[in-house]
């Protein structure tokens, strides 16, 4: 499992952190250039967010999907029955 999720990681990170970066360097100006006290927050709470979202994405979840890797078959839609995978001939 940790190799898989060391190669998953080291393949998936720039695609995760190129738009959280443009995400937070983009509302991060929108707080800093606006005159709107509103908007200025605004931006700001979002290049929060963005920065949050990303590293939950990259460090919390894959923790979680290890953690309950036994788990999450068990809650999916028909994922206590074993399912027959057919054989080719």
């Amino acid at each position: 499992k940790r190799p898989a999720l060391r190669l998953t990681l080291e393949t998936t990170t720039p695609s995760i952190l190129t738009p959280a970066s443009i995400l937070t360097i983009a509302a991060g100006l929108l707080g800093v250039v606006s005159s709107n006290g509103i908007i200025s927050q605004l931006g700001i709470m979002l290049a929060r967010g963005a920065v949050i979202s990303s590293l939950m994405v990259l460090f919390f979840l894959p923790a979680l999907l290890i953690l309950f890797d036994r788990v999450i078959p068990l809650l999916t839609w028909g994922g206590w029955r074993k399912k027959e995978v057919p054989h080719e001939s």
